[in-house]
């Protein structure tokens, strides 16, 4: 059986990738850059080879030559499954790996559409053409536009930038002097051009969903929506907690977005159910393995081995139904999880035994128990440290 080689093996949802296909017999390496420490998922049993590489962020090209360097010398690991933003990377230099390292198989679609589903504008255009609702967003490039646009627009808005996930620089203001001055230090941060200024967007008041999905060259074989019960930070970040539902609006939205982009491989699509006309608003677009990949797993979508078929196979037979009513929760950024541990089984009023038996919580693996302990073990100095600092602030 072939082997698989996963990038970024600091990310969480990169040890669930490994697991799900660790169960289905196949071997495992697992990346990560110079300098940046043991990931989890390197303590996994179902990792059988751990390699580092240049930092995609700062050595592009270094970084593609140390995949292929490894490929070739490891053969046995022929399809790559890159999992966060070198995605971008892998894809823009595909041709290159192609010739460099013939034998491996890559399951991503083409750069120009990852780029364009990876930016947050041109989705949004994108959306627009298809008649998919969004928020009202403007699009500034000059300072005086921004000036006018905060003295125009009704509040409270969203400030975004064009590309990132996870709620990376995203900020809620709630007046025209507070925008100017979050806009201005947004900017600042992210050492943006006029061509890539953040964008503002207004607030949509509702609750959060996503839609999944897997496409063989613009072919759906498998799809997936979940409501989300928890974010961290709640204004909108990491999807902790969630439920399978059905939602075939949303979903349509997801399918005629990727097919307008002839797509192939996992693509992901955030909404949130306007309170106010009960219509789903697309968020965003993510074009590469997402925080909530168990939530697809655990709802009967195995996502990574459906895309591992894909890349050996050329083809898999489609996942039709999933099922809905399945919660499940992130442990480890369930920031009152530590503090239980410690202080004992009631914490907020809420009983930790009922919150066990309702909800399937990822990162307990009886099967596959140290990266528990790892994680654990840093949850709770995690949680010591802050509690530390509000001892000392206070």
């Amino acid at each position: 059986m072939s082997g698989v080689i996963l990038t970024s093996g600091k990310f969480w949802y990169t040890l669930v990738a490994m697991r799900s296909l660790g169960r289905h017999g196949i071997k495992i390496a697992c990346g990560k850059s110079h300098g940046s420490g043991m990931p989890s998922a390197f303590l996994s049993r179902y990792c059988s080879q751990r390699f580092s590489y240049p930092p995609f962020e700062t050595q592009p090209e270094e970084f593609i030559v140390a995949l292929c360097d490894f490929a070739n010398s490891h053969k046995e690991f022929d399809v790559l499954m890159p999992t966060a933003s070198e995605t971008m990377i892998i894809s823009k230099n595909i041709d290159y790996m192609k010739s460099h390292s013939p034998q491996l198989k890559i399951p991503l679609h083409t750069y120009d559409y990852i780029n364009l589903a990876n930016d947050k504008q041109k989705i949004f255009e994108l959306a627009s053409e298809l008649r998919i609702p969004t928020p009202q967003t403007y699009y500034p490039h000059t300072a005086e536009e921004v000036l006018n646009i905060a003295k125009e627009i009704r509040y409270p808005v969203v400030i975004k930038i064009r590309v990132g996930s996870g709620g990376l620089g995203m900020n809620y203001v709630y007046s025209w002097q507070e925008m100017i001055r979050s806009y201005e230090e947004t900017i600042n941060k992210y050492l943006l051009g006029s061509n890539d200024f953040p964008f503002i967007q207004e607030y949509i008041p509702g609750t959060d969903y996503a839609a999944a999905a897997l496409f063989n060259h613009g072919e759906l074989k498998a799809k997936l929506v979940f409501k989300v019960l928890q974010s961290v930070p709640p204004s909108g970040g990491l999807m902790i907690s969630r439920v399978s539902v059905r939602n075939e609006q949303m979903l349509g939205y997801l399918v005629a977005l990727a097919r307008a982009m002839h797509w192939h491989g996992i693509i992901m699509a955030d909404f949130r159910l306007d309170e106010r006309d009960n219509t789903p608003k697309l968020l965003d677009v993510n074009p590469r393995f997402w925080f909530s990949l168990y939530q697809g797993i655990a709802s009967g979508v195995d996502f990574p081995y459906l895309l591992y078929r894909i890349a050996i196979d050329d083809d898999v037979e489609s996942v039709d139904d999933y099922k809905t009513g399945i919660r499940t929760k992130y442990l480890w950024s369930y920031k009152n999880i530590p503090a239980s541990l410690l202080l004992g089984n009631k914490l907020n009023g809420v009983e930790k035994t009922k919150e066990f038996t309702k909800t399937k919580f990822e990162g307990i693996s009886f099967t596959d128990p140290l990266p528990n302990l790892a994680t654990l073990f840093n949850a709770i100095l995690n949680y010591a440290r802050r509690a530390r600092l509000a001892y000392q602030t206070n």
